[in-house]
């Protein structure tokens, strides 16, 4: 991804699973917030004894060097949560330290306490990506799925997909040069699971249009407000879909160089008895009971905004083009008579 994200970066710091009175460790700052990136390097003073170390998903495990624990995760995957505002982009993942085998019951003064739990403690990391800055972006398409693991509900992949009618019969392919789609014509967005359990759905909580693959780009406009389709976007799924599916006219933004526009949803997993997990303009207490569930971002794009003047000179060069070979055409042809004309005269007055 082209670009640097202006980046508060994330201070990590170690939260006890138990309210019982621990040593308290130092805050820490061994942590990248990159433009599609988070990288973390824990020095081994933090943890004297070696650990096994994993993100929220057991699967993404972090490497130890001798020195540090290192490991670098992509935006979207091991279990990152997003949270999307008018000012900020955040991304929230942990590290969890799992206890060994041989731990006792305590440690010393110096070292976390083990409460009895599968792990002994959790290291909080947030990436907060302000909008302060435009960041520009060359035509590079964002992934279309994600893979991430659900407590309640196990491996899950949800993908937002494009296509060309209010049917959503068959994705647009997005593999080659960014489609192009003149202003203010209507594009069908799809968010859902792919193979979607019975029980499960998703919604949208936050939806948002950027002028680059950045998500927390300042040229932006929101699409959908806790689940609210708001700016001319129009919902046209119901609550037995299971997915989310909208609507909205194609735009570009003012001063965008590219004329690329790409989608982003934070999308949040529930059970489809969830009453807080329909989409809608909900009541504030509503909006509240969905405040707590966790969010992953999915994005797609882009597509390339013909903007009017483009449009317009389409539409007149064939014409200028014509005219002007008929003008061309009509001028040899008026040469080539006046020199005709000009050696039957010669001729005449020879003889």
């Amino acid at each position: 991804m082209a670009g640097i994200y202006n980046c508060i970066c994330g201070v990590i710091f170690l939260v006890p699973t138990s309210p019982t009175t621990v040593v308290p460790l130092h805050q820490r700052s061994d942590i990248e917030c990159l433009p599609d990136v988070i990288s973390v390097y824990l020095p081994k003073s933090l943890l004297p004894e070696e650990r096994n170390i994993t993100w929220r998903e057991d699967a993404c495990d972090v490497t130890f060097n001798g020195t540090h624990y290192v490991t670098t995760i992509s935006l979207s995957e091991c279990g990152t949560t997003v949270s999307i505002d008018n000012t900020t982009v955040t991304f929230t993942n942990e590290l969890v330290v799992h206890k060994m085998s041989t731990d006792n019951a305590a440690r010393d003064a110096d070292d976390v306490i083990i409460f009895g739990s599968s792990y002994e403690t959790v290291i909080p990391v947030h990436c907060v990506y302000p909008r302060f800055n435009n960041v520009s972006s060359a035509y590079i398409p964002v992934k279309q799925n994600i893979r991430f693991f659900e407590k309640r509900f196990g491996e899950l992949d949800i993908s937002m997909d494009q296509f060309d009618s209010e049917a959503f019969a068959r994705p647009l392919s997005l593999d080659g040069a960014p489609r192009k789609v003149p202003l203010d014509e209507d594009l069908y967005i799809r968010v859902g699971l792919s193979n979607r359990p019975s029980e499960v759905r998703v919604r949208a909580d936050q939806c948002i249009a950027t002028a680059s693959s950045n998500p927390a780009d300042r040229n932006w406009r929101q699409l959908i407000d806790e689940g609210c389709a708001v700016n001319g976007v129009r919902l046209l799924s119901n609550d037995s879909d299971g997915d989310v599916r909208f609507a909205l006219k194609a735009f570009d933004f003012r001063h965008n160089a590219s004329g690329f526009v790409f989608l982003h949803c934070q999308v949040s997993v529930c059970g489809v008895a969830d009453d807080s997990c329909r989409m809608g303009c909900l009541t504030r207490s509503r909006r509240a009971v969905n405040g707590g569930k966790s969010s992953h971002l999915v994005s797609t794009g882009p597509f390339y905004v013909e903007r009017e003047q483009e449009a317009h000179k389409q539409i007149v060069t064939m014409p200028t083009v014509f005219a002007t070979v008929c003008l061309l055409i009509a001028m040899v042809a008026v040469v080539v008579a006046i020199v005709g004309w000009t050696r039957r005269h010669h001729g005449n007055q020879k003889m």
